[in-house]
């Protein structure tokens, strides 16, 4: 019996939690994972913590990844042995640093931006989130970072060994995280909110105060419903300073975007698969197309409520949907 063509997109929680359960079927089903990244099995929203070194790769990621590790260089091969949890096959691929530009469900094939159609009978869509629309004057001048990325992190870290002050847009929790471990540095860090608190969404207002109390003790300036409204850059085009919307100007050497994120759906672009906030999916984590499936950050599915829908950012719905949508 001939084996079933499935494509995964995306090799985050959800992408490799469904790989984990198609990969027990292996006499079933072979299985191509295709990710632009270049490290695998990592939360973006956890990329602040790699900011300290206070904690390393392991530690941080927690679950494993060894099977995955030495893969980096590898655009296309074979998914190799490891663990137990990714049981080894002949008949799986994975393929890194690759994007998928276009989904065609007529024709069941995905098109990758170098042009290369590969086909699918099932296809499970975990593109995950992407950062926000947020956007500012200035804000392509050198050393203006968005941390979505491991080489994001190591972007900042190369920046910050030189910089004596950094400016961090958003008090999220990444945000507030990329600041404390910028701090920890020895840099001075200036937090821009345009809430009236910081940890807004997480907090009421008091308990907000008292945690920015309690940050300041630890180094962190605040300007709170105040937003950047311009990143100036110097004569070699490196920021040199953001200028506030209350008309105050902020000298810096670094900039921190962490202004939240939003389902990346991209990739059904003009492919008739129907979105909201995020790809719109069923209990069975099936999209409006046949054989199309969603799962992780990019799906809109029912929330705690029944009769509404929601994307659920957690890591243990991006794991629980990418083994329902397999």
């Amino acid at each position: 019996m001939a084996k079933k063509k499935v494509i995964i997109i995306g090799a985050g929680h959800a992408g490799l939690s469904a790989y984990e359960v198609l990969a027990r079927e292996s006499n079933l089903c072979q299985v191509t994972i295709i990710s632009e990244e270049t490290h695998l099995r990592y939360s973006p929203t956890s990329t602040p913590y790699l900011l300290s070194d206070l904690v390393g790769l392991y530690p941080l990621y927690g679950l494993p990844l060894t099977p995955f590790l030495g893969t980096e260089k590898v655009s296309t091969g074979k998914i190799p042995p490891g663990e137990q949890e990714y049981p080894a096959s002949d008949c799986n691929y994975l393929i890194l640093k690759k994007r998928v530009i276009q989904i065609i469900p007529q024709e069941k094939k995905v098109l990758l931006e170098d042009g290369t159609h590969l086909s699918y009978e099932a296809l499970i869509i975990c593109t995950g989130a992407q950062p926000s629309s947020f956007s500012v004057t200035g804000q392509e001048a050198a050393n203006v970072f968005r941390l979505q990325s491991q080489s994001d992190v190591e972007n900042v870290l190369a920046v910050a060994k030189e910089a004596g002050k950094a400016v961090i847009i958003g008090a999220g929790a990444v945000g507030i995280e990329a600041a404390l471990s910028l701090a920890r540095q020895g840099l001075e860090v200036i937090v821009v909110e345009k809430n009236g608190q910081v940890l807004p969404g997480y907090f009421d207002g008091e308990a907000g105060k008292t945690i920015q109390t309690l940050l300041e003790t630890k180094g962190l300036e605040f300007y709170l419903n105040n937003t950047v409204v311009n990143i100036k850059q110097d004569e070699a085009g490196q920021v040199c300073s953001v200028s506030l919307a209350d008309g105050k100007d902020l000298n810096c050497d670094l900039v921190i975007m962490a202004t939240g994120v939003q389902s990346n759906t991209s990739v059904v672009k003009d492919s008739g698969i129907e979105i909201n906030r995020g790809i719109l999916v069923n209990e069975r984590m099936e999209t409006s197309c046949q054989d199309i499936y969603a799962a992780g950050d990019v799906a809109e599915t029912r929330g705690f409520f029944p009769d509404q829908k929601t994307v659920l950012p957690t890591l243990i719905d991006a794991v629980e949907q990418g083994r329902v949508a397999a």
